[in-house]
């Protein structure tokens, strides 16, 4: 429906979500190949790379792939954000393999807990991505002895 009423921003929304579900099925060429499109896209109709969120993705697929992907452009795009949210630092993480990404990532879901009753707290952290936090962090800073 977007493609036939052309809505340009509609189908880069349609681009980066199908990459991300390829991304998470582990077809990392269908991921990079629809999150490029996503990005000619937001060129077209003339909007900034400034997606950390989606270049993340785009550059995790890549390092899947064995390509190469521009650290630099992703740490200036770090600089530049006012607040990197834990799903985000959970992928940089993934990304970088720098634990201080993983730790911040770990702290916002324990800022996030700390405000929630006990029902509600359960219920989050057994959400896939806190979850998956949770765990790594587990497995990074306390290993098993």
């Amino acid at each position: 429906i977007r493609e036939e009423i052309n809505h340009k921003q509609g189908i880069g929304f349609s681009l980066k979500s199908i990459g991300v579900l390829y991304y998470y099925k582990g077809d990392y060429e269908k991921a990079v190949n629809y999150l490029k499109k996503f990005f000619a896209i937001q060129k077209e109709i003339g909007i900034k790379e400034s997606d950390l969120n989606t270049i993340t993705y785009l550059n995790l697929a890549n390092k899947q792939l064995g390509n190469e992907y521009d650290e630099k452009e992703i740490h200036t795009l770090i600089k530049e954000q006012e607040y990197i949210e834990y799903r985000v630092n959970l992928r940089l993480f993934q990304l970088f393999e720098d634990k201080s990404y993983l730790e911040t990532a770990h702290n916002q879901i324990q800022e996030k807990v700390d405000a929630m009753d006990d029902e509600l707290k359960e219920k989050f952290i057994n959400y896939p991505i806190p979850k998956q936090i949770i765990e790594e962090y587990n497995k990074v800073f306390n290993p098993p002895s």
